[in-house]
């Protein structure tokens, strides 16, 4: 449905490269909503609501990603998925900085954690994405 080859064959072998590249990709999709207080859109009813949306439409993306996968092709994509745990995790890093914002302003050590949590936690499902799931 989703033509995707659930193949280990079709996997490119774990690598040090494979590894920096997907965390690279996963934080720069994950880690932004804890810049959103730095642009002051808390602030105005009209750019929260905005931002709210975007944040909300991030994590929706995620969610309807791994649903699709396991609707899709049921247990058998669950093998290429361990990593789906930590990576949610550094998601939410994100967005749960998102959602303190809108309350009261981050501080830069607060936001600096943030992002070195959600950066640890995707550098981890990234190692679990490249390693652990069926491959050449």
């Amino acid at each position: 449905m989703l033509g995707l080859t659930l193949s280990g064959a079709h996997n490119p072998p774990p690598s040090v490269g494979l590894v920096l590249a997907i965390a690279c990709n996963n934080i720069l999709h994950s880690v932004w909503p804890l810049t959103l207080g730095l642009l002051d859109l808390q602030r105005r009813r009209f750019t929260r609501l905005l931002a709210d949306g975007a944040v909300f439409a991030n994590l929706l993306v995620a969610a309807l990603l791994v649903g699709g996968a396991i609707g899709g092709y049921g247990a058998h994509a669950l093998a290429f998925l361990p990593h789906i745990p930590l990576e949610w995790a550094g998601i939410a890093v994100g967005a749960a900085g998102w959602a303190v914002e809108r309350k009261r302003p981050l501080d830069q050590r607060t936001r600096t954690l943030g992002v070195a949590l959600a950066a640890i936690l995707l550098g981890c499902a990234a190692v679990v994405e490249s390693f652990l799931v069926p491959h050449r």
